[in-house]
């Protein structure tokens, strides 16, 4: 035994690099076979349907890169729906908002009016005769009257300035209008048995007033104020004097607009901004003191003896959808339209209007399937390059070769209907791999060449402007342009407050944390982009959750035209996979051995050495010679 200690102390060190290099050759083999099953890079998550919406009500399934809907299964359909009605649209089809006619049982979107002019805001007179609408006939919007079984056509107003939103009284003899006169929209009421008489102003205020309801009972008329400082609704008493309006919603921070009476007259719909969606708001008047409650979601709301009518607007894409009030079930599946609604209303008796009847059987056909201007078939594995954009002013002047007409396009049309180039001075257009991403973006559509950014100065400056919008728990803005000549020969008047994303500059607390303000609407005439732009299917992305903290995180001026690619798609289309990919980040094993070996069940103990004993010198003794 005595030897053996011997023989560990002479080998100690030996001992303990043995066992260094096991424990070294241990950790490489464990951690060897832990990296074998991780050495394939993981890849962005992508959306597989990024045009699926989910609402709460009615939930139209979209097929990805078409327009064609079916039911959701939540929809039940009734089949016994009562007589449907005929419905008489506005849609911006072809950059155009002209009249269409549909019915669910076998007519499609089909043109009323064969003419090249733009027409908005229909509104049948209540003995289903007649329809008033806004037309642009001589450069200027102006209302009209058209006959629907001779198809002759009146003229109400000649004015170079803006009227449109046309309601009828209950006995057919008057029209209430808005007009855009002396900067601002007023409400006025015209006779149309004696066109020569001048028309009555029935609101003056320095706050736009607009958007007029007749009630069928004939001595009322609601419509949208900003007077108390946000858009609410109000009424007006033909047969008051002194107390003549009265304000009906006072929900302080939300938008009401678009004031519709039932056919009775004993019910009054809007729709209110509520829970980041359009909400159908009703005030029942056949009783005194009755709350005001909601019916759901939903925008202009049609509301007759049978149906419950109204838009579903989503952030690119709008619904037709009808329920019967007998049951609640849905009349007709959700019908997706082929362009935004600027008005619309429903006719029950069509079988005896000749000129309609006509109408429906030779004017054009517009199917909400086909494909929109834009929307091409493509290759999705075929690799494509960059082509370069001329006269425009930004660093990388490049886009995707399959989406540069269509933005060339796009550009003209923004410049025709505006009065000048607004996309020559253009923020980004593509931006290379190496570049860096918005902050907090995930997929920077930039990358791909299928989007643009136009200037964002344009907001300071005043020229364009933008409108908060909440869709399914998500911030998108409408943005609208200043058109260069302010005659009434171009754009529209504002019907709704503009969220400023500049104000938060201005040295206010609250501002700057809510990322802008709501402010009062601006005067003049203006380009709806978003509209614009969609007929071209480019369409506005939503912001980032940041967006109160980075002004360019709010992605206001951004569009996209995706051909129905996901943001992955459209990537491999410029790069190849290896340029993009995510690689799983490998962890650093730290590989130095340590000193002293864990005890495991598997070996022995290490055997701890006896300690050498070390010899302690003794001083060399001092000789003290001898006397």
């Amino acid at each position: 035994m005595k030897k053996f200690l011997n023989y560990l102390k002479k080998y100690n060190n030996i001992v303990w690099i043995l066992l260094a290099i096991a424990n070294f050759v241990l950790v490489i083999f464990i951690l060897n076979s832990k990296l074998i099953k991780n050495t394939e890079p993981s890849f962005p998550t992508i959306d597989p349907s990024p045009t699926e919406t989910v609402i709460q009500i009615t939930k139209p399934v979209i097929t990805q890169g078409s327009n064609s809907i079916s039911p959701s299964p939540t929809e039940s359909i009734s089949n016994n729906s009562q007589q449907i009605p005929l419905f008489i649209l506005s849609i911006f089809v072809n950059q155009k908002s002209q009249l269409y006619v549909y019915h669910p049982d076998g007519i499609p979107f089909t043109r009323l009016l064969n003419e090249p002019y733009e027409e908005i805001h229909p509104s049948v007179s209540h003995d289903q005769q007649k329809l008033a609408y806004s037309a642009k006939k001589n450069g200027y919007w102006d209302i009209f009257i058209l006959d629907l079984k001779t198809g002759d056509e009146t003229r109400v107003t000649d004015t170079p300035e803006y009227e449109g939103a046309p309601t009828w009284s209950s006995d057919g003899l008057f029209l209430a209008y808005e007009s855009y006169k002396n900067g601002n929209l007023d409400i006025f009421i015209q006779d149309i048995v004696n066109l020569e008489t001048q028309p009555i102003q029935l609101t003056n205020s320095n706050s736009p007033q607009f958007s007029p309801s007749w009630s069928p009972k004939g001595r009322e008329i609601a419509y949208v104020s900003t007077l108390s400082g946000d858009e609410e609704i109000w009424l007006a008493n033909l047969d008051s004097i002194e107390n003549r309006f009265t304000k009906i919603s006072d929900q302080p921070y939300q938008v009401d607009l678009n004031p519709k009476w039932s056919e009775d007259g004993e019910k009054l719909l809007w729709s209110s901004e509520k829970n980041g969606y359009p909400t159908i708001m009703m005030k029942d008047f056949s009783g005194s003191n009755q709350p005001i409650t909601e019916l759901g979601i939903g925008d202009s709301a049609i509301f007759t003896t049978a149906h419950l009518t109204y838009i579903q607007r989503e952030a690119n894409q709008n619904f037709l959808i009808s329920k019967n009030l007998s049951d609640g079930l849905f009349a007709f599946p959700s019908i997706s339209l082929p362009g935004n609604i600027n008005g619309f209303d429903s006719l029950s008796n069509y079988e005896d209007k000749n000129f309609l009847q006509e109408s429906i059987e030779n004017n054009p056909v517009y199917f909400p399937d086909q494909q929109i201007s834009g929307n091409i078939e493509i290759d999705k594995n075929k690799r494509v390059g960059l082509d370069s954009l001329t006269n425009v002013d930004t660093t990388f002047p490049f886009l995707n070769e399959s989406v540069i007409a269509n933005f060339n396009e796009l550009r003209y049309k923004i410049a025709s209907e505006s009065g000048w180039d607004f996309l020559n001075q253009i923020e980004r257009t593509f931006i290379p791999i190496t570049e860096p991403a918005t902050p907090g973006t995930a997929e920077e559509w930039l990358y791909t060449g299928r989007a643009f950014e136009f200037n964002p100065l344009s907001i300071h400056a005043g020229l364009t402007t933008t409108i908060k919008e909440e869709r399914n728990g998500q911030t998108y803005w409408r943005i609208y342009i200043k058109s260069r000549y302010q005659d009434g020969s171009q754009g529209l008047p504002l019907k709704q407050m503009p969220f400023n994303l500049s104000a938060r500059y201005n040295n206010d607390p609250l501002t700057y944390e809510a990322g802008g303000i709501r402010v009062p609407i601006p005067v003049g005439y203006w380009i709806d982009l978003t509209e614009l732009a969609l007929s071209f299917s480019w369409e506005r992305l939503p912001a980032i959750g940041n967006w109160q903290k980075y002004f360019d995180s709010a992605r206001f001026n951004q569009f996209v035209l995706t051909n129905g690619l996901d943001w992955y798609a459209a990537m491999k289309e410029l790069y190849p996979v290896e340029a993009f990919k995510t690689p799983t980040p490998i962890p650093t094993n730290p590989l130095t051995p340590t000193i002293s070996p864990t005890i495991r069940y598997f070996r022995s103990p290490t055997i701890t050495s006896t300690p050498t004993e070390t010899v302690i010198p003794t001083r060399r003794p001092t000789w003290t010679p001898i006397p």
